[in-house]
C-alpha cells in the first residue's frame, strides 16, 4: 500500500512570532499617543506625524532585528520542517487561518505568523498546507482532536481590530475638533481610520 504524503516543496518565507505580532499594536499604540501628545502639548503638526510615524516603525524593527524573521520551510507528510527553527508538527496546531497569510495557533508555544514572498508562493504555500493537514487528519481515530479553521475577516478577531479602530478614529476626529483652532487634516486623517475599521468591523475582506 502506497503512503499517501503531501507534496514536499521548500519555501521561502517569513515566520512571526509573539513578539513580532505585539510589535505591531504597540507601535501603533506608541505612534498615536506620541502624536496627540505633540499636537496637544506642543502644536506640532507636521512634526507629530513624523513622531507618530516613528513611533509606528521602531518597535517592529527593533522585533525584526531582535528575532529574524527569513527562513525556509518545506511542509512533509507529519508538518512543517524550518531551516532556522523547530518543526511544527500537524499534531502540535490547534488551529490555523490561511487567508492574507499562515497563521498557526499551537497547542504549546506562541502562535505562528507564516508570510510567503509574492501571491503565487503564498497560494502554493497554503494549498500544501491544506493538502498535507488534510491527509494527516485522514489517518486520525474517529472523535480524535483536529485544527479548526478559523478566519480572520469576519471573526470576532476582525470585528474586535475594526471596532478598536473605529472608537480611536472617533477619538481623533472629536479630539481635533475640539483643539483652539480645529485641525481639519486630523479629522479627515481620522475619517479615513474609521472608513477602514468600518470596513473591519462589518467583516468585509478588502480584495
Amino acid at each position: 500500500m502506497v503512503e499517501n504524503r503531501a507534496p514536499e516543496t521548500s519555501h521561502s518565507v517569513r515566520v512571526y512570532t509573539r513578539w513580532h505580532q505585539l510589535a505591531v499594536p504597540l507601535g501603533f499604540s506608541l505612534g498615536i499617543f506620541i502624536g496627540i501628545f505633540a499636537v496637544y502639548q506642543y502644536h506640532l503638526v507636521f512634526g507629530a506625524m513624523g513622531l507618530a510615524l516613528l513611533g509606528i516603525v521602531v518597535p517592529p524593527m527593533v522585533a525584526g532585528l531582535g528575532f529574524p524573521t527569513r527562513d525556509s520551510l518545506t511542509i512533509g507528510s507529519l508538518g512543517l520542517e524550518f531551516a532556522r527553527r523547530g518543526p511544527v508538527s500537524f499534531a502540535a496546531i490547534s488551529s490555523w487561518s490561511a487567508e492574507d497569510y499562515l497563521r498557526l495557533g499551537r497547542r504549546k508555544g506562541p502562535t505562528l505568523v507564516i508570510v510567503a514572498q509574492d501571491a503565487s508562493a503564498r497560494r502554493r504555500l497554503h494549498d500544501e498546507f491544506r493538502t498535507g493537514l488534510r491527509l494527516w487528519q485522514t489517518g486520525l481515530a474517529a472523535g480524535a482532536s483536529k485544527a479548526g479553521e478559523e478566519r480572520f475577516h469576519g471573526g470576532w478577531r476582525g470585528r474586535a481590530m475594526g471596532a478598536a479602530i473605529v472608537a480611536l478614529s472617533l477619538a481623533v476626529i472629536v479630539l481635533s475638533l475640539a483643539m483652539r483652532e480645529p485641525a481639519y487634516h486630523l479629522v479627515a486623517v481620522g475619517g479615513l481610520g474609521g472608513a477602514f475599521g468600518g470596513v473591519m468591523l462589518a467583516g468585509i475582506r478588502p480584495s
